[in-house]
């Protein structure tokens, strides 16, 4: 069975929510709060002034509104197409880079950026650094490794930002009206 994305997204956030009743019950501490949503609004421009497509999917944090959310809040991005996908293959990896390429403009202190894309129905991530596509996951089958899509699910709601590809060393701060992105150095 071929999924769409809001299945997917409904998929995802059933599973985050049964992970998180299982973790209020055990010594597990879920403090990271994110949610995959359909509906991202900000419009991808290329230089070239083309407009691209929006994912299907969205990684936020839970203290953004998806009618907030802009490029600098997507953790990472996921599209689901169906069996055709296959097909278009080399489009499909584009437009990956172009998210990559996206959220690496608005967002300084990324290191790399995972992104996902739902073929039919298997799961594919690619990691993106600044350079370009470091590794291809294995494409785990949904119905046939379940096992390893919920890994993945799983640690993209629960990971920490850095193993998301944040740089734990770079903030961003608002203080007596300087707004920026700062480093830490020495543990200051």
């Amino acid at each position: 069975k071929h999924f769409n994305a809001t299945e997917v997204e409904s998929f995802i956030n059933d599973v985050a929510e049964a992970a998180s009743r299982v973790a209020s019950t055990s010594s597990v501490d879920p403090k990271h709060n994110r949610y995959w949503i359909s509906g991202f609004l900000d419009k991808l421009v290329t230089r070239s002034g083309e407009e691209v497509k929006t994912p299907d999917l969205v990684l936020l944090d839970k203290r953004v509104t998806l009618k907030d959310a802009t490029w600098k809040d997507v953790i990472s991005v996921m599209n689901v197409v169906d069996e055709k996908g296959r097909e278009r293959q080399p489009e499909l990896d584009a437009l990956s880079v172009k998210y990559a390429e996206q959220i690496f403009n608005m967002q300084p202190g990324r290191r790399f950026v995972p992104v996902c894309l739902v073929i039919e129905d298997e799961l594919r991530i690619t990691v993106f650094d600044r350079t370009g596509p470091l590794l291809y996951s294995p494409t785990p089958h949904i119905h046939n490794d379940p096992n390893s899509v919920l890994i993945a699910i799983l640690g993209f709601l629960f990971r920490d930002r850095q193993e998301l590809g944040y740089d734990a060393t770079l903030y961003d701060k608002k203080e007596s009206g300087i707004e920026g992105t700062f480093m830490k150095v020495g543990g200051v």
